[in-house]
């Protein structure tokens, strides 16, 4: 925790976390808005939900943290904006969200935005799923199938 009061959080791929992680790891983004801390997160494959989840425990962990510092006038009643940002290989996005419901807004508008740019992008790789029967032959017979 003293970790967070001086630096910030930065999360590569939390996704690849086990379902029995989930609440340690909110309660960490909680912690980092509770002490001032900004989060990274660094994935590709985050889902919706689990993004919203981490935006709302640090959203919560702010409010408290601009609440208990009090140093400005109406700091303590004005809700704060949580500046995001989302990057991928095409663009860099940013918004103030005030809420939930204007983070997923923001969150959905650059995915779609993604999707856009992928369909058009150039193919690379394509694959095929192809039956292989290997049934009743010793190695040395599997082992041309792969070539």
């Amino acid at each position: 925790m003293l970790r967070l009061m001086s630096g910030d959080l930065v999360l590569d791929e939390p996704d690849d976390f086990d379902i029995a992680d989930l609440p340690a790891l909110m309660r960490l983004v909680h912690w980092a808005g509770l002490l001032g801390a900004r989060v990274l997160l660094s994935s590709a494959t985050l889902p919706p939900a689990l993004v919203q989840g981490l935006f709302e425990a640090y959203r919560n962990g702010r409010q408290h943290y601009q609440r208990n510092r009090g140093d400005r006038p109406g700091a303590a009643e004005r809700m704060p904006d949580v500046c995001c940002a989302w990057t991928d290989e095409f663009s860099a996005d940013a918004a103030d969200c005030a809420d939930a419901a204007a983070f997923a807004s923001a969150h959905q508008a650059f995915a779609a935005k993604r999707v856009a740019r992928l369909a058009k992008a150039q193919v690379r790789r394509r694959c095929a799923l192809l039956a292989l029967d290997l049934a009743g032959l010793n190695m040395e017979q599997c082992y041309p199938r792969f070539g």
